[in-house]
């Protein structure tokens, strides 16, 4: 893929971009391969792949410059803007809607945060694009000034958008390095953002995690909807009666569970929001096999008995100190383990002897970039 930005040295995120896509592929497979190697045998499947560029259907960019001439992007080292609207890792539909949204902050004089001078209102943009083309916009900003600006000028903005079905403002006061604060102040639109996830149509709150990469992370909860749906290490027993679904987000892999015949399936998030978006989709999709319960997931677990199988999908840093040591004497009898960061992958596996992977995939949800997501099914070694 060819790339302005990278090629005039103003952004290299995308530090495997100058590699063909299938080498890029070749070299993912290679490393995971490498890492979980010990903790065979591993029978490995194909590599999903996606798009290898326009895959991005959430992006969050750094607003910097003017408001007559904002830029949306990164910032340079000198912490000012540098404008990447037209990234080519970004959905086209998000892409085309910079212009209307610099139109926006101009007749509103909504001045974009300066890191330097610790001034003005808007930091970030934001937005999710659904299989529906329709958007969430999210504004990050430093005052309710910025939200008072914005007001007057929504309505005629969202005549010219009609796609954009949600718009909040998310304060972030403080002068630091965060993407988002904590509260959030919806403008316009549905509170809630239609989505759909493992095939069902979910309604996801602004500050929900959903994933970068629509399309890819289908394929992941298809695969581990596979898993499932053969789950028990008796081939003729099928899909698990009970299922956990630790770092359960907004319930994609605990839909999945059920989709795939569990009997009951419980999703356990720290994050309330979360919790009641997916206990409302429960209830709108009139499926009764999901419950959804906001607790830390380390602790939750000393105080059950273990299911059949547990799903885990934690962040980048992995499970923690504690959780693996917990997983690796639990009486569970299989584990799915999704993971953004294969190299916490393989030091939880370190501390979790008692399994081994029986099968795994790579899932390239960030092409021309080294990261990558892998999904493993363990078994009792």
């Amino acid at each position: 893929m060819q790339c302005d930005y990278y090629d005039a040295g103003v952004c290299l995120s995308c530090t495997l971009i100058q590699q063909p896509y299938a080498q890029q592929v070749e070299l993912k497979q290679s490393q995971a391969q490498t890492l979980l190697e010990p903790y065979g045998p591993t029978a490995w499947l194909e590599p999903f792949t996606g798009p290898e560029q326009g895959y991005r259907t959430r992006i969050k960019m750094v607003v910097g410059g003017t408001y007559r001439r904002p830029t949306f992007g990164i910032l340079d080292r000198e912490r000012r803007g540098v404008d990447l609207r037209e990234c080519r890792v970004i959905h086209p539909e998000l892409t085309r809607m910079f212009g209307l949204i610099h139109s926006l902050i101009r007749i509103s004089k909504l001045a974009p945060y300066s890191v330097p001078e610790r001034a003005g209102e808007l930091k970030q943009v934001h937005m999710t694009l659904n299989e529906a083309g329709q958007i969430m916009l999210r504004f990050v900003m430093r005052s309710r000034a910025g939200v008072k600006a914005l007001r007057p000028n929504l309505a005629g903005f969202l005549e010219r958008a009609p796609h954009i079905v949600t718009v909040t403002a998310n304060m972030l006061p403080d002068h630091v390095a965060l993407a988002e604060g904590e509260e959030e102040i919806h403008l316009a639109g549905e509170t809630t953002f239609p989505l759909t996830i493992s095939r069902l149509p979910l309604r996801v709150r602004p500050q929900g995690f959903v994933q970068t990469n629509q399309a890819v992370a289908e394929g992941l909860y298809a695969q581990a909807g596979e898993w499932i749906a053969a789950a028990s290490p008796d081939s003729h027993a099928g899909p698990p009666e009970t299922v956990w679904d630790l770092y359960a987000g907004v319930g994609g892999f605990g839909f999945t569970a059920a989709q795939a015949g569990a009997g009951h399936v419980i999703g356990v998030e720290t994050s309330v929001e979360a919790v009641a978006a997916g206990n409302a989709a429960a209830a709108a999709q009139g499926i009764s096999e999901v419950e959804f319960i906001a607790a830390d997931a380390t602790q939750w677990v000393r105080e059950k008995p273990a299911p059949e199988l547990i799903i885990v999908n934690p962040p980048r840093r992995g499970l923690g100190p504690d959780l693996p040591v917990w997983l690796n004497e639990c009486e569970a009898e299989s584990i799915i383990y999704s993971s953004c960061n294969p190299t916490t992958l393989a030091r939880d596996l370190a501390a979790m002897s008692n399994w081994s992977i029986e099968q795994a995939r790579l899932f390239d949800m960030f092409p021309q970039t080294p990261h990558m997501e892998v999904i493993a099914l363990l078994r009792r070694a």
